[in-house]
């Protein structure tokens, strides 16, 4: 997504050693939908350091279990994408280290088309915007996933920033036999208005 360069406005700033979490309504339930994408950026203050807590991801409330997969940064020398599946935590390096500046971050999240499991693509920009992506396939409980949760229930080390925050459900695409009758319709449609210019 856009260029990195931001100002830090920090809509949702998490200071040093504080222990910060908050949590939003989806509003939806994307098991209705063909998935949904949840994007945004974060501000690492000390790349120098691991010691940080802070993720942007779904959960079920506040409480854990397969609806509940997340990106950010966990006390390690990397960034880290989670997800619990049948109650182990899944813990992916991303391959990019920490370091100082805005990351854009993303999760899509789409049926895998067996009807059980989804399909999680997961993006982390460096701050040059370098992309780092991934993705992972597993039983997700859309139904659970009823928050967006920003932070994480232990301190921070150092503080993180988030800013402009968007989650949306992605759009259905019509299948190929309605594009087909979409398709005879506007060449019945260029028909008509050929004849009228007769």
């Amino acid at each position: 997504s856009g260029g990195q360069s931001r100002s830090p406005s920090q809509s949702y700033r998490i200071t040093a050693g504080a222990t910060s979490r908050i949590g939003r309504d989806l509003g939806f339930n994307p098991a209705d939908t063909a998935g949904v994408t949840l994007e945004g950026w974060f501000y690492d203050t000390n790349g120098a350091s691991g010691s940080k807590r802070s993720w942007l991801g779904f959960q079920n409330d506040f409480s854990v279990d397969n609806a509940l997969v997340r990106i950010g940064m966990n006390n390690q020398a990397q960034y880290q994408v989670h997800y619990y599946n049948s109650g182990t935590l899944v813990q992916l390096n991303t391959g990019l280290g920490n370091e100082t500046g805005w990351h854009y971050v993303k999760l899509e999240l789409i049926p895998a088309g067996d009807g059980t499991n989804w399909t999680c693509n997961w993006q982390i920009n460096a701050v040059n915007g370098t992309p780092y992506v991934g993705s992972f396939t597993w039983g997700w409980l859309p139904a659970n996933a009823k928050k967006v949760v920003v932070g994480y229930n232990y301190s921070s080390t150092y503080e993180v920033d988030w800013d402009d925050i968007t989650v949306a459900p992605n759009m259905v695409i019509p299948e190929p036999a309605s594009l087909l009758a979409l398709g005879t319709g506007l060449i019945g449609l260029v028909g008509i208005v050929r004849r009228r210019m007769a």
